[in-house]
């Protein structure tokens, strides 16, 4: 929380674009394999709320179309692995 701009800049290092509609404070499209985009969302924390920083990450709807259910969570998994490995080279 409190580091999007350091955030925006990792996803940057992958084949990443930023949609304009977004419902999150950073939405970024990563595609983990010529056909399997995945949507993160990030959400800041809101204390003030009560709420903690929130991610989701979304699949495309033909997602299974290419890949089973578990290989899709082994991206999802990867991908957040080599984000956190970015962050800290870039910390």
């Amino acid at each position: 929380s409190g580091r999007l701009p350091l955030l925006k800049k990792a996803l940057t290092r992958f084949d990443t674009t930023f949609p304009e509609d977004c419902p999150a404070d950073l939405c970024a499209v990563v595609r983990v394999l010529p056909k399997v985009p995945l949507r993160l969302q990030f959400f800041e924390a809101e204390p003030e709320e009560g709420l903690p920083a929130e991610v989701k990450i979304l699949f495309d709807r033909q997602a299974l179309s290419f890949l089973d259910l578990e290989s899709l969570v082994f991206c999802a998994e990867r991908l957040v692995e080599r984000l956190l490995e970015v962050l800290e080279e870039e910390s």
